[in-house]
């Protein structure tokens, strides 16, 4: 026999095995035979029922530390053993998930043991926080994922928003926050029901997360140094779109707030800080290149006031929905609780928890627990 029929036979052993595994996979775990009530929701960057271990030396230092990131099966990080026990969800993009912070050291944790300690009761707290996510896929989880948790009525929202809106997110950003339901054509369709690609899916969203574009809803350790502070005053021109972006702002989380109560929850408006901008002797200055709208790029002065005026819609539009403001931005952090300019380190996670804990007595929000 020939070599070249010996390949033949090689490769046809291989393949033909490969191709059967396959199909029994796909057929056993794929949504070929039945409807998948997730199958929108799954567009969404939502992992369920999984336990991921991090290796996180390169974001705080130690070489072997790690972080034991978990989702239960509907996609909520927290712990709670049954969803209708939830006394407090709190939604928002990568600086609510926390990938990167384990369990219990996330802001949700130190919040839940405090209020538990004050309570002395246990405190429900789910995280349903998702990387990548602005309002518009906060919007698109109250019509495609909470409706699909059983017993699902929460005493608070807590919305922790801002940081992915600031960059003029004008539409949802394909692969992590729209749901547009079934998408035409046959590739798509393979792609939407393969047990393997869904697999694959999510853990490029894994991959992804540390390399993700723009720098601010990116992860990697990068806390800007005084050096990088160059920029000295706003973009030409950007005053406008500030304004225009702050106004669709609004209406979205208009929106958000009416879903909230229509929950039963009284929402919570919660700003995040960062380290874009740096006070010094001669003013605030900016670092450069912080994101990129329309081919241009802008500064950390523009990021900053871009989130400020986002910060004042939330100051006026949650209390008029009868919720609460906490203006987290306005509280003291230091540099060694961020790992790069938006993300918190563990320490910084627990700092902010305490600072929610504060704010839930000063406004008198623990009695609604």
């Amino acid at each position: 026999m020939s070599w070249i029929k010996k390949l033949l036979f090689l490769t046809i052993g291989i393949l033909v095995p490969l191709f059967v595994g396959v199909v029994i996979l796909e057929l056993l775990f794929g949504s070929w035979w039945r409807v998948d009530p997730w199958e929108v929701a799954n567009q969404l960057n939502i992992m369920r029922d999984r336990n991921v271990t991090f290796k996180v030396g390169h974001l705080y230092g130690e070489v072997d530390e790690s972080a034991l990131y978990s989702r239960d099966r509907h996609g909520l990080r927290g712990g709670c053993k049954e969803s209708g026990q939830i006394r407090i969800l709190s939604i928002g993009g990568s600086t609510t998930d926390q990938r990167y912070i384990g369990e219990g050291k996330t802001f949700q944790d130190v919040l839940r043991v405090r209020l538990e300690n004050a309570l002395q009761r246990p405190v429900c707290i789910a995280n349903a926080g998702v990387d990548g996510h602005s309002t518009f896929g906060h919007l698109a989880a109250f019509d495609h994922w909470f409706p699909l948790i059983p017993d699902l009525k929460p005493a608070y929202v807590l919305l922790y928003l801002g940081i992915n809106d600031a960059g003029f997110r004008d539409r949802p950003k394909s692969g992590f926050d729209d749901a547009t339901g079934r998408r035409q054509g046959t590739w798509a369709v393979i792609k939407e029901r393969s047990a393997i690609f869904q697999a694959l899916r999510r853990m490029s969203f894994i991959i992804r997360g540390l390399y993700t574009k723009p720098a601010y809803g990116g992860h990697a350790r990068r806390p800007p140094t005084p050096e990088a502070y160059t920029e000295t005053g706003l973009t030409s021109g950007v005053e406008a779109l500030i304004d225009r972006h702050a106004a669709g702002f609004r209406g979205r989380l208009g929106q958000l707030l009416e879903k909230t109560r229509a929950l039963g929850a009284k929402p919570i408006c919660v700003t995040q800080p960062h380290r874009f901008v740096m006070a010094g002797k001669e003013g605030l200055k900016g670092t450069a290149n912080v994101f990129e709208h329309e081919g241009r790029s802008y500064n950390g002065l523009d990021y900053a006031a871009s989130l400020q005026a986002l910060n004042g819609v939330m100051r006026t539009l949650c209390p008029q929905a009868g919720g609460a403001f906490i203006d987290i931005a306005a509280q003291p952090f230091e540099l060694g609780d961020f790992y790069d300019p938006v993300h918190l380190t563990p320490t910084g996670a627990g700092r902010l928890g305490w600072y929610l804990f504060d704010a839930f007595v000063a406004q008198e929000l623990v009695a609604g627990l």
